[in-house]
């Protein structure tokens, strides 16, 4: 399914695109734009769906910086912190902070 959007270009680029159509390079100047975006997308997606993931995991790793925070005060305030210790060496695992 195709979608229209509109976009407003100098008048040079216009003019271009249909010089391009009456060369043959392109059946339309809609395929000629169609065209341009499939390499633009192409050119760039990688590195947008990178950053964006990179973007992503870092607002991530902030939350959970908070949350460890927020978990290791909650712990302390209730008492528990040498009961989660006591639990810890139990298993064998080291003592190590949230």
């Amino acid at each position: 399914m195709m979608e229209r959007v509109t976009i407003r270009l100098p008048t040079q680029q216009v003019a271009m695109l249909e010089k391009l159509v009456e060369a043959g390079e392109f059946p339309t100047v809609s395929e000629a734009v169609r065209y341009s975006v499939r390499e633009l997308i192409g050119k760039h997606a990688n590195r947008v769906i990178r950053d964006s993931e990179q973007i992503s995991f870092e607002m991530y790793r902030g939350k959970l910086t908070h949350l460890k925070r927020d978990l290791r005060e909650l712990i302390t305030n209730l008492g528990l912190g040498g009961y989660l210790d006591a639990i810890n060496n139990q298993r064998g695992v080291k003592a190590r902070r949230i």
